[in-house]
């Protein structure tokens, strides 16, 4: 057989591909289907496929996985690096004027609702994100890095306060997994503000070693993701089933960070200081 049992594959599962181990095989009418087992989820969801779902767990495979998750928020949907207008609707967009400053720009807002659901703010997030904005293009502060708890950390532990008897909940394991992916692609794409840019090269690109922004990152910037979901979302090609799903997995989270705001924001930024702001030429 192509696939051996035991050996670890990646399986095609919607658009994307999650990493599994094959269990057994076995053939029936000349056809041959393997049992697979998605590592870090329950018995319960394993299931039997056909070869053409599989794929041998190389670095290829690993990259073809990043790259159809970069599909959905590609650089032909992403505005100019430097827009400060992150999760507004297209309408309220400045898209001509690249010289304003990001000081000039407005704080993000909730994208509109879709079809399939909506993600509902509390009032403490909404202000969160006009508080964010002030601090950043107004008080020239930025938030200091690297934040504890980091956007991992918080995912994993909306995760456990998800579980049963320690299982995950198969749902918001995989919502959870996909934001930090999500998060790692889109940070430098669409959630700076130009102010942070240079801060985000220094910490990101900087190191000799690779960083992952969800590990550096924490709950400011994952807010700024959450707000643009439901137009990520329309454009990915998600079932209308899946969408729902993650709809009320991500209402869910927002009402953890609700919950635990004065634990996961900061109230307060810390002064860029004047040599960084020289770097950026605000004044």
């Amino acid at each position: 057989f192509e696939f051996e049992t035991g050996e670890k594959v990646f399986v095609s599962h919607g658009n994307l591909l999650y990493e599994a181990t094959v269990l057994h095989t076995e053939v029936k009418n000349t056809v041959t289907r393997f049992k697979i087992h998605y590592l870090g989820w329950k018995g319960k969801w394993d299931e039997v496929v056909k070869a053409d779902r599989l794929r041998k767990f190389t670095e290829e495979s690993a990259q073809l996985k990043k790259n159809l998750l970069r599909k959905i928020i590609s650089p032909s949907r992403v505005r100019d690096r430097s827009d400060p207008d992150i999760g507004l609707p297209a309408k309220m967009r400045k898209s001509h004027d690249r010289k304003t400053s990001a000081g000039d720009g407005i704080p993000p807002t909730p994208a509109p609702s879709s079809e399939q659901g909506s993600i509902a703010l509390h009032s403490t997030l909404k202000r969160q994100l006009i508080e964010d904005w002030e601090f950043i293009t107004k008080d020239h502060k930025l938030v200091p890095l690297p934040r504890d708890p980091s956007v991992s950390s918080l995912l994993s532990t909306w995760l456990l306060s998800n579980s049963r008897r320690g299982i995950a909940d198969k749902a918001c394991k995989e919502v959870a997994e996909g934001l930090r992916e999500y998060f790692d692609i889109a940070l430098g794409t669409m959630l700076l503000y130009k102010f942070e840019r240079i801060q985000y090269n220094q910490v990101i690109h900087g190191s000799a070693v690779p960083v992952k922004p969800s590990k550096v990152y924490g709950a400011e910037h994952l807010l700024r993701l959450i707000v643009k979901l439901p137009t990520l979302l329309v454009k990915s090609r998600a079932s209308d089933e899946k969408q729902t799903l993650i709809f009320s997995k991500m209402n869910d989270l927002t009402k953890f960070l609700h919950k635990n705001g004065k634990l996961v924001f900061l109230p307060e930024y810390s002064p860029a200081g004047e040599d960084y702001i020289a770097k950026t030429g605000e004044e």
